[in-house]
């Protein structure tokens, strides 16, 4: 039976019908995810893609960090004394660099070779299979929760998110998320234009699909407020000036290429401030490839508030 996109009864985002179950889910991310190689998906979590793209991940990487001390400072958090759960953590650099930057804090990993990578880099990681992510690995809980590219592959992301508060977070903690920002206006024009077949759509590795609107009302209904949303450089921009790069990855690989230069340019002459801020404007238009948001949990641990159908 083939899949459909339908919207969420209960929270309002977009994702496949029927969802996968949990064998082939546990089964796509012990045997595929790492290695997987398709013409409309790359996977920028592997490790050759983390070492070639160096560059490009530690300036990613400064921009999360810079969300993150602005939205913890600006809301009464200390900055000083955050510790840190990165779920999906995959090889390990982002916690690597957190670490490197004063932040302390463990990973959490469905796949053991990302767990074992971390363990090459003195990081400490859990391999938990993806499905258990809403139990934590350890009893001491942390003011930080980290899911960068991982609510898309969630059967139930409302789950996570609200375990995350019960189980997770200090009371008052923040989770910082990113996730692709699907059916976009550049996208979806893109898309009309090319004939593209919604090359976006790639189940059973995305189960999920979320805008700006529907990533922060999914939140809302989990108990979080936000603190600050950042979208990423608009890749399909390119796809609109006729570059099209969906199923031609040598074309890929040079559009890439030139939104690192851009990004570089812009930062080596004192304007990474004013990348960051137009990228928020962007975030707020609804246009970008991902969209980052910072938000904190309210009230005590495990309030979270119900569905809106319930």
């Amino acid at each position: 039976m083939g899949v459909r996109l339908i919207q969420d009864p209960d929270y309002g985002y977009l994702r496949i019908d029927p969802i996968p179950t949990v064998a082939e889910v546990e089964r796509f991310y012990r045997e595929e995810f790492y290695g997987r190689s398709r013409a409309n998906y790359v996977n920028d979590s592997g490790l050759d893609n983390m070492r070639e793209e160096a560059e490009f991940h530690l300036r990613t990487y400064a921009d999360y960090f810079d969300v993150i001390r602005r939205g913890v400072e600006r809301t009464g958090g200390n900055f000083s004394k955050l510790t840190v759960a990165d779920i999906g953590c995959g090889f390990g650099y982002w916690l690597k660099y957190l670490r490197d930057h004063g932040i302390e804090g463990f990973g959490v990993e469905p796949v053991q070779e990302g767990i074992d990578h971390c363990s090459q880099l003195g990081l400490e990681g859990h391999c938990v299979p993806i499905e258990s992510l809403a139990t934590p690995p350890r009893s001491r809980r942390v003011s930080l929760v980290t899911m960068i590219n991982v609510l898309e592959h969630l059967r139930e992301p409302a789950a996570v998110l609200k375990a995350l508060r019960s189980s997770w977070l200090e009371p008052g903690g923040y989770v910082f998320l990113k996730v692709p920002n699907e059916f976009n206006p550049f996208q979806v024009a893109a898309n009309q234009q090319h004939h593209l077949k919604q090359w976006w759509v790639v189940p059973p590795q995305h189960i999920n699909y979320f805008s700006r609107q529907s990533l922060i009302g999914l939140l809302d209904y989990c108990g979080y407020g936000e603190v600050d949303t950042m979208a990423t450089f608009p890749l399909e921009m390119f796809l609109l000036m006729d570059d099209v790069y969906v199923g031609n990855p040598e074309l890929g690989k040079q559009i890439h290429h030139k939104r690192v230069t851009f990004e570089r340019n812009l930062d080596t002459n004192n304007l990474a401030d004013f990348r960051r801020n137009w990228y928020r404007q962007l975030a707020q238009s609804g246009i970008g490839r991902e969209m980052i948001v910072l938000a904190k949990a309210n009230g005590g641990a495990g309030s979270a508030a119900s569905p809106r159908n319930e």
